[in-house]
Order: structure tokens, then sequence, then C-alpha cells
């Protein structure tokens, strides 16, 4: 007994050891105890263990930052201000752990990429290493339009480069902007000459003389003989100098000139006709000289040649009324059935509920692997004397750009035009479904995408993108995209557009697939631009067009084209003035005739001018195909829209493909002219890719 209790007390001397005298003041840390900094009493060092039990175990440690039967164990380094206890066996450490430690006892590192990382997981709870990542895992690359990284949960940036807009950076500033614009809101700071606005997306009044104020569109003076604000108001007649912009006072009294001035303007137009029909009948005859020149780039439509005419029925007082009765007359969206375009699987691929492809002439997409569905948004057009000249497709969604890119290299086609911006009255029309050009290539499921070089003009950009899969030769494409539309109506000069169109017919590539054509619902801007390409070839070979026709025929291959009826009085407009412009259209025989679908059907003593277009035969539709090229037989055979044929929606992994040289060559070209300018330039186009998560808009397809 007297054995045991010497044992006892021997193991409780050394647990609580000799009080080792301090050699700092009391309470505070002593630096010759045992290397742990315990607390100084009395002037001598405490003992870890302040409880014993009678088997010579310490129940009760000083503080949490010791463990062991004897407390003699410090708590991992690891452990947040090294404490920890024991859990059983294990060590644990009980208030987290350091930076970049994870686990029980905090000796299991985060991912290189977190500073700070779940305890018992993967993800990243403090900022990133490297602050141009995010997400929860930090694997995320911010926008590379990011200023100063960007917030590790959601990925919207602090600031922007110069430039650039929107949360995430990824949205381009206005093109007139001349000093960058808001990062929230897109507003610019300061507007190029000529232009004012938030956005500086209007124009300043045409008499400005030296710009307008940004905010206000006020002049800051104005053109010889106006006055005014927006120098909107004629000087008086009898100004014998130019008139104040604010007072309209002038150095000559004001008095009576009503009458002088209207007499004026009657004697000026007069003179001003004299002259319009001198110059035509003077050229009209040095014409006869020049057959043969080789066609130039656009400068002006205003020089006339044989050109056309239009109808009585077209060109008297009525005529807008007799435009508008035919576009009633149209063909309407239920004529064809639309059973694959319909299906559940389906209806989320459609950016538009009411913009549907007909089952005959939908373009079926090849399978590719057991996910892949055959459908997407598109429609084959027959071009003049040309079966599936055309492909009419929607603006692809951020879902659907994996298999408009499948479309594109199935096709075999060379050229796509793209009629519409990616954001228009703050509601997106378009997702950016090609990469930044002078960037990696990216992957669009199995086909891999570079902008090699992008040309960017006043009212156009022209972008050359290599396209290839593995395994085979890259292909080289052009992007034709025409950022000068209006959102609701028509572009208000047709100058511009008929360059646009000149560019993309001259313009030669060696694939041969069909012209792909896309703005937003793929129907009203598309089929106002493929009703220009098509009336212009049966012009020249038959010297006479129908624009009645023209589109009752589209409507026939996909619902809605040409949408509104200003798209098609505008046709009327954009094709005369084609036909009048030299450098667009020369042919050595008289006027082409426009004309109205009464005229049209009269000459062709047909009598269908009140056909029903339920009349026509089911089976004309199957002649469309009868000598499709060899490359599109095997999709054409799919079109019939068998439901039960039909996979679910593809699902493809993305994987990363190696960098395809390349480089950024803007240069300088003459640009289409507005309002009559003829300077030359070079502009940033504001059109923008949009990083979103989906752009798919279930509402009726108006553009």
């Amino acid at each position: 007994m007297q054995a045991t209790w010497l044992a006892t007390l021997s193991a409780v001397i050394i647990l609580i050891g000799p009080r080792i005298p301090c050699t700092s003041s009391a309470s505070t840390p002593c630096n010759n105890c045992d290397g742990n900094n315990v607390t100084c009493v009395d002037g001598v060092c405490l003992p870890r263990c302040v409880n014993v039990t009678s088997f010579g175990e310490c129940l009760q440690c000083l503080d949490s930052r010791f463990h062991g039967k004897q407390c003699e164990q410090d708590c991992p380094y690891t452990c947040l201000n090294s404490r920890c206890q024991m859990d059983n066996s294990r060590v644990v450490c009980t208030e987290g752990c350091v930076a970049g430690k994870k686990g029980d006892n905090c000796g299991v590192n985060c991912s290189t990429a977190c500073t700070q990382c779940e305890r018992y997981g993967d993800g990243c709870t403090g900022p990133c290493q490297n602050p141009r990542y995010y997400g929860p895992n930090c694997t995320t690359p911010c926008s590379s339009s990011c200023t100063d990284g960007c917030n590790r949960i959601t990925g919207e940036c602090g600031s922007c480069e110069p430039g650039y807009t929107g949360d995430k950076c990824d949205v381009t500033c206005p093109t007139n902007c001349r000093d960058g614009c808001d990062k929230d809101t897109g507003e610019c700071g300061s507007c190029e000459p000529g232009y004012t606005g938030d956005k500086c997306d209007v124009t300043c009044p045409p008499n400005c003389r030296d710009g307008c104020d940004k905010d206000t569109g006020e002049c800051g003076s104005c053109e010889t003989g106006y006055t005014g604000d927006k120098c909107d108001v004629l000087c008086p007649c009898n100004c014998s100098v130019e008139c104040d912009k604010d007072t309209e006072a002038s150095s000559a009294a004001e008095a009576n000139v009503g009458d002088t001035y209207v007499v004026l303007v009657v004697i000026l137009i007069l003179i001003l006709i004299l002259v319009v029909i001198v110059y035509r009948r003077r050229r009209k005859g040095s014409q006869q000289n020049q057959k043969g020149t080789p066609n130039p780039t656009y400068t002006s439509c205003s020089v006339y040649t044989l050109g056309g005419d239009m109808c009585d029925e077209l060109n008297g007082d009525t005529s807008k009324e007799v435009m508008e009765g035919e576009f009633k007359k149209l063909p309407s969206s239920n004529i064809k059935p639309v059973d694959c375009a319909s299906l559940d699987e389906n209806e989320g691929k459609n950016r538009y509920k009411d913009i549907l492809p007909f089952d005959a002439t939908r373009v079926p997409l090849e399978i590719e692997n057991e996910d892949d569905s055959d459908y997407i948004n598109a429609s084959y057009i027959d071009g003049y004397m040309d079966q599936t000249h055309y492909v009419a497709t929607q603006g692809p969604l951020e879902h659907t750009k994996n298999d408009f890119w499948r479309m594109i290299w199935q096709l075999n086609t060379a050229k796509i035009v793209m009629v519409t911006n990616l954001m228009e009255s703050g509601k997106f029309k378009c997702y950016g479904y090609w990469p930044f050009c002078s960037s990696e290539s990216t992957m669009y499921g199995s086909i891999s995408v570079q902008c090699a070089k992008e040309e960017v003009y006043e009212t156009y950009t022209l972008r050359s993108m290599a396209i290839w899969k593995e395994g085979t030769e890259t292909r080289v494409i052009k992007q034709f995209h025409f950022t000068q539309w209006p959102d609701h109506g028509v572009p208000r000069d047709t100058t511009a557009l008929l360059h646009f169109h000149k560019v993309v017919k001259d313009t030669a590539l060696p694939l041969s697939g069909p012209l792909v054509v896309h703005c937003s619902a793929g129907v009203g801007r598309t089929g106002t631009f493929l009703a220009l390409d098509y009336l212009l070839d049966q012009a020249r070979s038959e010297g006479r067009v129908c624009v009645y026709n023209c589109v009752q025929h589209f409507r026939r291959k996909r619902m809605k084209m040409v949408q509104t009826k200003e798209q098609y009085i505008f046709i009327h407009s954009i094709l005369l003035d084609a036909l009048q412009c030299e450098q667009t259209f020369t042919r050595p025989m008289e006027p082409v005739h426009i004309q109205c679908e009464t005229c049209w059907n009269r000459l062709n003593n047909t009598h269908r001018v009140n056909m029903d277009i339920s009349s026509v035969d089911s089976d004309e539709e199957d002649v469309l195909y009868e000598n499709v090229p060899h490359h599109l037989a095997r999709q054409l055979q799919q079109r019939s829209g068998d439901a039960a044929s039909l996979p679910d929606v593809c699902d493809v992994v993305c994987e990363t493909m190696p960098l395809l040289p390349s480089e950024t060559d803007i240069t300088s070209e003459e640009r289409s002219p507005e309002e009559k300018t003829d300077d030359e330039g070079v502009r940033m186009s504001w059109v923008s890719p949009l990083l979103g998560t989906s752009d798919r808009i279930q509402e009726t397809g108006y553009e």
C-alpha cells in the first residue's frame, strides 16, 4: 500500500513539476519555462496540468493549446489560435484551421487555387489565390476586360478596361463613345463629333456646324442660313449676312418676307427639276459608251443609268396603299405543319414561340452522338433558279450555339450574314456565338472555331473565322455583320445596305454551301435581305421583277418572311435604288420593270390574283429537293420531322484545342457613306458578344 501511494505521489510531482522561477515579471509570458510561453504567476512558471488523477493522468490541461495524457503535446500549428482537443485517439482543432489548411487536425492542404477552403470539402471559402479567377473552386477565369480581377462568388468586375461595360465587362461601349462608358449604365462620357444622347446613338441635327451637346442635342453653331437651338429654323429671307443662332436677328430689317420666301423656293425647285432632267439625259447618252466597265465599290446611289421603273400601280398617289394591300394578302403562318419544332424537347430551342420552321423545309442536323438532336430553328429557302440556295435561321441562343456550328459545318457554308446586333433596346437579340478575335480557339461541341481577323467599318464588320474538327482540314469562312439596321423599322438610307450586299456578293470563297442569313427571329430583316438578293438576280435574268411574287415564295418556305409592311415597302425602295445605281447593276437592255402582283400575273396570263395559298399542291415541296447537292442529300432525306426518331437534346462537353495562329488586321477601306459623306476611316463597332446564362425570349417574334 505504501508503495502504491509513493508511485502516485511521484506521478503527481512529475505532472505538476517544479515551479521554475520566472525571469519576467508576474502575469507576462515566461521565456525560460518550456518554450511555450506559459504565463508566469507569482514569479514562477506554472505546470501544464492543473488536475491530476490518482493514476497519474492529467484530467485538465492548463489551456487548450496542450493535449496528451500528461498535457505534454502541443496543438498543431495549423490549428487556428493553436487550440485543439482529443477526440478519442484523434487530435481535432477546435477553432478551425489556418489559411490554406483543412481536415480534423488541419493537416491537409487546400487546393492551390484557394487561400482558404471548406474544412471537409473542396470549395474555396476565402479569396482566390489568383484574383483573376472566381467560382466555388476558383477555377473560372474572370472576363479579360476586368481591370482588377472580379468577385469571387459572382464573377462581377470591380472596374472595366476602357471601352467595355456591364457587370462582367463583356459588353463593348457604344460605337460613338469617345472616352469609354459607365460600367453599370453603359452611358458615354462624351461623344464623337456629330453624335448625342446618353449612349451617343443619336446623330446631331443635320445643320449643326460643330457637333452638338451630348445631353441636350443643342448645336454649338449652325450652318449658314439656319438658326435655333438645333439649327432647324431657316434664317429670314432678307438677312444680308447669316443670322444669329439664338436670336434669329439679322443685320437688315425683317419685314414682309413670307411671300418672297415662297417665290424663291418655287423658283429653286423649278431650276433643280430642270437640272436633273438635263443631267439624266446626258448621263443616259454617255452611258451607252461605257458597257463592260467593271463595277466599282459603292460611293453613292445617285448615279443613274438604264435603271428601273415601277408600274403605274406602284408609282401613283395610291402606291403605298397598293403595297400595303399586297402585304395583307401574303400567306399566313399556319399554312404547313410545324410538328417537329413544337415537340417538348425542341420548344426551348426556339427564340420566339411563334416563329417556327415548317417540317417540309426545316434543316435537319446530322446525328453525331447518341444524345444529339437533329433539330435547329432554320429553313431552306430557294434562290432564283437555284434550289436550297439560302438558309434562313434565328440568331443562336446560348444553348443552341453548338447546333448552329454543327449546321455551318454540315452545310459546307462559306458565308454567314448577320443583320442584327447582339442587344437592341435593352433586349438580347442574339447570343455572341463566335469567339473574340485574336483569342485562342473555342470549342463548340466537336467543332473548334477561331476568329482570325476582324475588320470594323462604319456600318458593318467583317470577320474571318477558321473552323475545324479533329482529323479534318481547316475551313475558312466569312461572317458579314451589318450593324446599322434599327431594331424596329428599316434603314433610313439604302446606300449602306446596298454597299453591304455588294461586299457579300463580291467576296469569293472556296466552299459551296448555302448562304446562311440570320437576324434575331430569322424572318424580318433576314427576309428583307434575301429578297433584295433574289430580286437582283431575277432582274439581271428576266428584266422584270415582282416583290409580291418573291415574298410569297419565301413565305411558303418559312413563316413570316419579310415580317412588317414597312419592310415590304422598303424592298421596293432599295430595289429601285439598286437598279438605278450604276455600280450595282449594269445591263445592256431596257430598264428593269418593278411590277405589282396584278401586272405580273396579267403578263404571265396566269390569273392568280386571288389564288388561295391552300390550293398549292402539297407535292410542290418535294420538287425542291430533287437536285440537292450531294453533300446535302443525307440531311434532306430526314426532313419529315418524325417525332419518334428524334433523340434527346444534346449535352456536349467542351474540350480545349490548340491555338490557331492568327492576326488581327483592321484595314482602312472606303466606307459606306451615311448622310452622303465620303470621308474614309474605320470606326469601332458597338456590337459586342454578351456573355449571359440565357437569352431566350419566349414572346411574339417581332423584329
